[in-house]
């Protein structure tokens, strides 16, 4: 555990934001959700907390309007995705991207390809500390598909880009496409949902369906990766009845996991698998939230070990770096590896 106190009358999820490496985590704190520091204009901080010095530091101050969203590090290099506030909203009205070799204390932009404000939303997926790729999702009102998705790739950290698909656009929001290393995997449609492998470089007759998978239900949050394998978890529509974790490769999936339970979150990397289940049953009155189990395996989902977080840790927001987990709560930052 190490200290790092900043409560604020919100929920833990509302107001962190957390990245991490293996030895650091990332903590961007919205000082919005005070209403007195939101009144004065007063900054946003981004705290860097080191497990080896069991220390929390200001890295940053960001300035009222901005609150640094951590995503990952590469070679030395940070990328944090960089939330956009209006004076009178709590909400982010857009994001724009930045990276920092450093340690967080100074930050240069990521120059973008596309504007990502009005319709367009966009996702930085960092490969390295100067390959990344860009998810520009481009919302159309009254219209099918509701979403259309451009990938872009660069080499140079954002100097220049390219068409990581040229002349296609993807008929899904960027929430439903993964990409790793030179696959994209994503998702299409809806009852049933059709599971798509595209191999870089792009080549139209190599858009292969994988699987097609339950009408019912719905994908949580987006595919997952762990360095060799795509996951992705289908969770029913009705509660009742288990999510069911799939691997997906270029060319097949595999169930691996049924997860009864009502379903959060999923996390995958090359050192962990991790699902996030609640117990509504279950109230951890000292976080005001309900109880969250931490369902884990170390060996690709061939076995698995359950972690029920205590009161302290139910508020809290975390992340996955390699089989570390990291979790932040209001009054500390707290890291786990499962074994």
């Amino acid at each position: 555990m190490l200290p790092a106190p900043f409560p604020l009358p919100a929920k833990a999820k509302d107001y962190l934001r957390i990245g991490a490496n293996h030895d650091a985590a990332m903590i961007g704190v919205n000082m919005r959700w005070q209403w007195q520091s939101a009144q004065s204009g007063a900054g946003n901080p981004l705290m860097r907390c080191t497990a080896s010095t069991r220390e929390c530091q200001t890295a940053k101050i960001f300035a009222s309007s901005e609150v640094a969203h951590v995503q990952a590090e590469h070679q030395g290099v940070w990328t944090a995705e960089i939330e956009q506030y209006a004076a009178d909203n709590l909400d982010s009205r857009w994001s724009t991207f930045a990276s920092s070799a450093d340690q967080g204390t100074t930050w240069s932009p990521v120059p973008l390809p596309v504007s990502c404000t009005g319709p367009v939303s966009c996702s930085l997926h960092p490969e390295s500390g100067t390959h990344y790729f860009l998810l520009a999702s481009t919302y159309h009102q009254d219209a099918k598909p509701d979403f259309t998705t451009q990938v872009l790739e660069t080499q140079d950290g954002g100097k220049s880009w390219v068409d990581a698909l040229p002349h296609t656009r993807l008929n899904v929001g960027q929430s439903l496409v993964h990409v790793a290393g030179r696959t994209i995997i994503y998702v299409e449609g809806e009852h049933p949902a059709l599971i798509h492998a595209i191999v870089l470089p792009y080549a139209p007759e190599r858009d292969s369906v994988v699987a097609t998978l339950p009408p019912d239900g719905r994908i949580l949050q987006s595919i997952q990766d762990d360095g060799r394998t795509g996951y992705l978890l289908h969770v029913p529509d009705n509660e009742t009845e288990p999510g069911t974790l799939f691997a997906v490769k270029r060319d097949a999936i595999s169930a691996i996991r049924k997860q009864p339970g009502l379903i959060a979150r999923f996390r995958a990397t090359p050192g962990l698998l991790l699902i996030d289940t609640v117990d509504k049953t279950d109230i951890a009155k000292s976080a005001a939230d309900f109880r969250h189990t931490l369902h884990t395996s170390t060996d690709h989902g061939a076995t698995w070990r359950d972690y029920v977080l205590p009161d302290a840790l139910s508020n809290s927001v975390y992340t996955v770096v390699g089989g570390r987990i990291w979790l932040a709560t209001p009054t500390a930052v707290y890291y786990l590896d499962p074994n």
